[in-house]
């Protein structure tokens, strides 16, 4: 992605972790108020992304910030 980060299927989202390939956070979001995240601060790379919902379930996935 060059811009937006954007998910879909999970309304209850708790908080929204960034990480980079070292494991170190990058930015950490409580309760986010919309599927989306800008991404055109970070630095050109490959990233994660943990998103967990209110149950407690956490999905992650990687991206790569062009």
């Amino acid at each position: 992605t060059d811009g937006l980060l954007q998910w879909s299927g999970l309304d209850d989202v708790n908080q929204l972790e960034v990480k980079d390939t070292q494991g170190r956070q990058i930015a950490l979001y409580l309760q986010p108020l919309s599927n989306q995240i800008d991404v055109r601060s970070l630095k050109p790379g490959l990233y994660f992304i943990s998103i967990q919902s209110q149950s407690g379930r956490t999905y992650t996935k990687r991206f790569v910030r062009q």
